[in-house]
């Protein structure tokens, strides 16, 4: 049977106004944005357009929309994605990594976990509220890359532990390349979903877990971003030794 590949009329009405938001809203800062030698400074640049795209309902239209979210299918998403993408792809992997952050609460979390980290960010009024996502670690810290089925040791997997103590996590070790965790000001962004290990002696998928840590959660640090090279989006390194991080109930 024949695949009709034919865009609906909703999806072609995204397709347009992802469009016409990437070559009004997008492009004219894109070129000062790559310019722009300081990573922190040029990702700034782009907060004018990351603050439109709020307004418009792309920077959590993969989201659910009971959770106040754009309600887009995976499809739907990736239309208006190739849009932006054909502008900058770094601008539409500041978006994408919302998703990465809290759609794993969408399909894992509580209710009131969803209510809480989800609606936080859809109720956001102010145009800035940003998630980060972080996986990958240095070499040798002892995980590497973001490989989750790799060993514990040796140099590959995750390494970063959260070990429970009384009612709250400790998480331990550092983050490499984690993308929009740094935030706005390099100072956390308001939710970082942080993939960790909850038995050291574990490796492989044994032991994963993703703990949401909010702005200002004490202990943890952020290096210096990296360039945003060619488009890319921000990553920094981050350290961490989180204190009484409570656990999920």
């Amino acid at each position: 049977m024949a695949i009709d590949f034919t865009l609906t009329t909703q999806q072609r009405d995204i397709q347009k106004m992802a469009r016409e938001f990437a070559r009004d809203v997008l492009a004219p800062i894109v070129r000062a944005a790559d310019a722009e030698p300081d990573p922190l400074a040029a990702f700034n640049l782009t907060k004018p357009a990351y603050t439109e795209a709020v307004k418009r309902g792309i920077a959590f239209s993969m989201l659910p929309k009971e959770y106040g979210g754009g309600g887009l299918s995976n499809v739907d998403f990736v239309i208006a994605a190739e849009e932006i993408c054909a502008v900058d792809a770094g601008f539409a992997t500041t978006v994408l990594v919302n998703g990465l952050g809290l759609m794993p609460i969408w399909y894992y979390g509580t209710e009131e976990q969803k209510q809480r980290f989800i609606g936080a960010a859809t109720s956001d009024d102010s145009g800035e509220f940003i998630v980060g996502y972080a996986a990958s670690e240095p070499a040798g810290s002892p995980g590497g890359t973001a490989n989750f089925d790799a060993p514990a040791g040796g140099g590959a997997g995750m390494g970063v532990t959260a070990v429970l103590d009384g009612d709250a996590y400790v998480i331990n070790g550092r983050k490499y390349w984690p993308s929009n965790v740094g935030g706005w000001d390099n100072q956390g962004a308001n939710l970082n979903l942080v993939v960790v290990r909850t038995d050291p002696d574990a490796g492989g998928t044994s032991a994963l877990s993703a703990i949401v840590v909010e702005r200002g959660t004490p202990g943890i640090t952020y290096a210096r971003s990296a360039p945003r090279a060619s488009g890319c989006a921000p990553t920094a390194r981050s350290s961490s030794t989180t204190p009484g991080y409570p656990r999920p109930t």
